[in-house]
């Protein structure tokens, strides 16, 4: 629900929030730090997080209050980040291109660690392909370690997870850190929108629904 008035991403001074933003999102950081060097930039940044903000000045965000701050307008960061200038899918020629890149690294990836003919796969990988958060240079590593932690996990639609595994364990044996399926990390939503489509269930939008698809996929933790 939105909530005052929305802050309109096209500003410039919030260029640098955007371009930071997406940075932290491709290198799978949870948060990053800005200067505030003016007081233009300071009333814009001020309205999307919400509070004052001192000039000059420096402010450390987490991807995961932006998000939230930007759902009391009823914007997505994602979104957002493919709306402004940078946002498109880095190193493709064109949104063809783009998806048959998707499709072939997904597609290796899957079949590296058994899952072939699965129902779910050409869904997923229009899924990733439309989502418009793809950097070629990384994205390959980021599949392979998606498809082992998939490959872990319980995907079988209508029956309970067999065993419970701690999510954290899971990460960092995969992908070298414990947080690597915190909730705002990019591996966890590459993961979990494979998850959901195994699954048959929406792609989880809050704490509380990522937390239960993990819970249905056999993996707990303390933070969604």
């Amino acid at each position: 629900m939105a909530s005052g008035t929305a802050p309109d991403p096209d500003r410039p001074e919030l260029a640098e929030l955007w371009r930071l933003a997406r940075q932290a999102v491709e290198s799978e950081r949870s948060a990053f730090r800005l200067e505030v060097p003016d007081a233009a930039t300071a009333e814009a940044l001020g309205a999307v997080l919400g509070r004052p903000l001192r000039h000059p000045g420096r402010v450390s965000l987490s991807l995961r209050v932006l998000r939230d701050r930007l759902a009391r307008f009823d914007l997505d960061l994602d979104r957002v980040l493919r709306s402004v200038p940078g946002g498109a899918v880095a190193g493709a020629a064109g949104q063809d291109e783009g998806r048959r890149f998707v499709e072939q690294v997904l597609s290796a990836a899957l079949a590296g660690e058994g899952f072939v003919g699965v129902p779910w796969a050409a869904a997923w990988i229009d899924t990733v392909a439309r989502d418009g958060r793809v950097v070629p240079a990384l994205f390959p590593a980021l599949a392979r370690r998606a498809a082992a932690i998939l490959a872990a996990l319980h995907l079988e639609p209508g029956s309970p997870p067999g065993r419970m595994l701690d999510r954290a364990e899971l990460a960092a044996s995969v992908a070298g850190s414990a947080h690597a399926l915190d909730g705002d990390q990019l591996l966890a939503r590459l993961v979990l929108q494979a998850a959901a489509l195994a699954h048959g269930c929406p792609f989880p939008r809050s704490d509380a629904e990522r937390a239960a698809l993990w819970r249905r996929c056999g993996a707990r933790g303390s933070t969604p």
